[in-house]
């Protein structure tokens, strides 16, 4: 683990590398305190006042990523390249996704670093030192499979394992190329003091990997490309070390498209010695924190909002069969149909501290059959009466929407009945199951607030 001192070192190197590079950091200084890393304001602040700006080619985005690897000959292979590994054209370039070309930007950090040469000619080295390491964020996707588990219940559960399922997956897609793992070894051993402690220090490692989606997903703003207007991911350094307070925000960031700059701006006065802290988003749930930043907020008293996965609720149809043929005009028969037409669109609940509910699919389901009409040998041909397939699996509730209030009122007592009388319940068994400690704590806390938010869904939530 790294000492205080050494994290204080890589701050100062942090402080004098914006400096360098043509960052400003008015009146502030980045430092450490019992709570980690922040910006900490050293003298009086007014509200207006320009606390850091962030010049356009400082800002870590597709755009400075492609324009630094012109002068970086391994960083600009790892460019032209698809997600198997394959070459690409110049051309081609542009189908690659912002987070994969931010991805592929710190593998040649973390590998130069490995080479024992990330001082040669190296614009970002200083703050991709002072990034935090994977045990600092916590997210859940770096947990151990067993803390992992702790999660069951809680609406972020299964988000967490297809996250990183799909992380895998998309890694072992890209490392799969001998050609990608060649490239690699050839750069790591041709530095000038590679720092191999076992044989894998040649690749790029999963827990690697993982680091990096990290910091991208828990440090990543909404920017701007060079020429326009139009946003897109990026990492704002210095910026980032602002730390969250929904209740306490004390600045913001600002886009200046024409001056082509970020800003982290004071909202309010700022005592000196006071942190300068900003709101990751009014609207984030306790879930999504814990999922995007491996934190709930102190001052969290409930879940604020929470989209809860809806379990299968009609049972297998394989499975009734034993009982004899299926009636074409029975309740379960129509509302697997209604099912199936929903297509793939996610199956979800979202509940609000306030004790609404929304659910395009709940609203479709609990339609009357009356607004359909069923047809072939088994009734599973399907049609919704004034709109198409297409639209109604582009959201249900649309489809409620567009009837009239009679109907509607029918399908928001069905709803209401399914949410609360049998949604309700299997979710907070569910939840139950969660410890309320073990070695994620945060998810044992989360747990808590989720089960406390499932318990405020009251009738007539529906909205």
């Amino acid at each position: 683990m790294a000492s205080e001192f050494d994290r204080s070192k890589k701050l100062d190197a942090l402080a004098n590398w914006a400096e360098e590079q043509g960052i400003t950091i008015n009146d502030c200084k980045i430092r450490t305190d019992s709570n980690g890393a922040g910006i900490f304001a050293t003298r009086d602040l007014a509200a207006g006042d320009t606390i850091v700006t962030v010049p356009y080619h400082k800002v870590l985005s597709r755009d400075t990523v492609v324009e630094y690897a012109q002068t970086h000959e391994f960083l600009r292979n790892l460019l032209l390249r698809d997600a198997a590994g394959a070459p690409i054209s110049e051309a081609e370039l542009t189908g690659i996704s912002d987070k994969d070309v931010l991805t592929r930007f710190f593998i040649s950090e973390i590998l130069t670093n490995r080479r024992g040469d990330n001082n040669n000619n190296n614009n970002w080295d200083s703050w991709v030192e002072s990034l935090p390491a994977l045990r600092e964020m916590n997210l859940p996707i770096a947990w151990d499979r067993q803390y992992i588990e702790d999660l069951v219940g809680t609406s972020i559960y299964d988000a967490t394992l297809s996250k990183v399922n799909f992380l895998k997956f998309r890694y072992k897609r890209f490392f799969e190329s001998a050609e990608v793992r060649d490239l690699i070894k050839e750069y790591v051993m041709s530095g000038p003091a590679p720092k191999l402690h076992t044989e894998s220090d040649i690749e790029l490692a999963f827990k690697d990997w993982v680091l990096i989606e990290s910091w991208i997903s828990s440090r990543s703003l909404e920017v701007f490309y060079r020429d326009q207007r139009e946003l897109c991911l990026g990492l704002v350094p210095v910026v980032d070390m602002a730390n969250h307070d929904s209740v306490n925000s004390n600045a913001k960031y600002e886009l200046d498209f024409d001056g082509k700059v970020v800003s982290l701006v004071a909202t309010d006065t700022i005592a000196a010695g006071t942190e300068v802290l900003i709101d990751y988003g009014q609207d984030k749930g306790a879930g999504e924190f814990v999922f995007s930043y491996g934190f709930i907020p102190a001052t969290f008293n409930d879940a604020v909002v929470a989209n809860f996965i809806i379990p299968d609720l009609l049972g297998d149809e394989e499975e009734s069969e034993d009982s004899g043929p299926a009636d074409e005009t029975s309740e379960l028969t129509v509302l697997r149909a209604k099912d199936k037409m929903f297509g793939a669109v996610p199956r979800l609940l979202r509940v609000q501290a306030d004790g609404t509910w929304t659910s395009d699919y709940l609203s479709f389901l609990a339609l009357p059959a009356s607004e359909f009409a069923f047809g072939g040998s088994d009734g599973t041909e399907v049609e919704f009466r004034g709109t198409g397939v297409a639209e109604l699996r582009a959201g249900g509730a649309q489809a409620v929407a567009d009837n009239d209030a009679a109907v509607m009122e029918r399908a928001a007592s069905m709803a209401d009945s399914l949410v609360v009388d049998v949604l309700r319940p299997e979710l907070e068994q569910d939840a139950t199951s969660v410890p309320s400690s073990g070695g994620a704590a945060v998810a044992g806390r989360l747990a808590e607030l989720e089960r406390l938010l499932l318990t405020k869904i009251k009738m007539g939530g529906a909205r």
